[in-house]
């Protein structure tokens, strides 16, 4: 047996020695797999174009084996490593194609390199590269890396790894081009407001603090922009009342971050209302929507400029919803 493997180890054989390898593996029992050497040689003949279209090797067997077993002396030939939006592609390198006209077809170049043989090892997968020799030979799809597990080809002469760049939060998009990597992003020229103790950011975003006799309430900055508000129809427990709609915010506004405190009712109003006062950052309780009217009406009062009200429900469920 293990003769046989050594031989067809270098030829692949025809219908019959695959037949006869699949009904020689039934019969050995799983475990048995790993301790014959010559199994893995046996499994690759026997599922060769499984394994060649993408099938992946069982833990069970020796994936170097069974790798070196698929590969095919070929021609040196030049392969691009190309994305396209969260897309990757191998596509073999046409001599007249120029760079530019690659990201036009198939997307932006991030890589290249030479291949001797008919596949490369991704992920420790056999991949078959597409035929340099035929013009209309697509290019063959990638998964593509994960900020945990980054891409690796290996070609047999080098080995190539790329790997995830996340888009700050602060950009609108990145990519890359000829020059290099490159962010969108926007500039916002924000007018200092009058009533705000403070202006600042951080890494939530924009904030403006509001004080009054010691007490500091923080307002975040919410920019303008679209979402879809509502309840999509195959939520859980959805009510009928919940149409889910698009909704387009045109202007910016400033929302508290917490709660109203208790600290800040009671520097406001002059007393504290809430039956749990074990401490002053607590939410407010035991107060109505009247009382609330008031409040705000004698806080816009004590700080000229500021004209606080209850967010609307598109408002509130936009920022609630956070991007997401």
């Amino acid at each position: 047996m293990l003769r046989i493997a050594k031989r067809y180890s270098r030829e692949p054989g025809g219908l019959a020695l695959r037949q006869f390898a699949r009904r020689h593996l039934g019969r050995l029992h799983k475990q048995q797999h790993g301790d014959k050497p010559y199994v893995s040689v046996l499994y690759g003949l026997s599922h060769r174009q499984e394994l060649l279209s993408g099938g992946e090797i069982p833990e069970e067997y020796d994936k170097k084996t069974i790798q070196q077993l698929l590969r095919r002396p070929c021609k040196p030939a030049r392969y691009d490593v190309l994305q396209r939006g969260e897309r990757l592609l191998i596509s073999a390198r046409n001599s007249v194609a120029t760079d530019e006209e690659l990201s036009v077809q198939y997307g932006q170049p991030l890589a290249q390199f030479t291949a001797v043989q008919n596949i490369v090892i991704v992920n420790q997968q056999p991949v078959v590269l597409p035929d340099p020799d035929n013009p209309d030979s697509s290019p063959v799809p990638l998964i593509p890396p994960s900020e945990q597990t980054p891409l690796r080809i290996d070609t047999g002469q080098e080995r190539l790894t790329i790997k995830t760049l996340k888009k700050p939060d602060w950009a609108d998009a990145i990519y890359c081009d000829e020059q290099g990597l490159s962010v969108i992003y926007r500039q916002h020229r924000i007018t200092y407001p009058a009533w705000a103790t403070r202006v600042d950011a951080d890494e939530k975003g924009l904030f403006a603090d509001v004080c009054i006799d010691g007490v500091t309430q923080r307002l975040r900055a919410i920019l303008s922009g679209t979402f879809m508000m509502g309840s999509p129809p195959d939520e859980a427990e959805r009510d009928d009342d919940e149409d889910y709609h698009q909704v387009i915010l045109t202007q910016g506004y400033w929302l508290a971050d917490t709660a109203c405190t208790q600290a800040l009712w009671q520097a406001v109003m002059g007393e504290n209302p809430s039956d749990f006062q074990d401490d002053p950052e607590n939410p407010v309780e035991s107060v109505s929507w009247l009382d609330v009217q008031v409040f705000l009406k004698k806080l816009n009062q004590q700080i000229p400029g500021l004209q606080v009200r209850l967010p609307s429900e598109a408002q509130w469920e936009y920022a609630c919803r956070a991007g997401t």
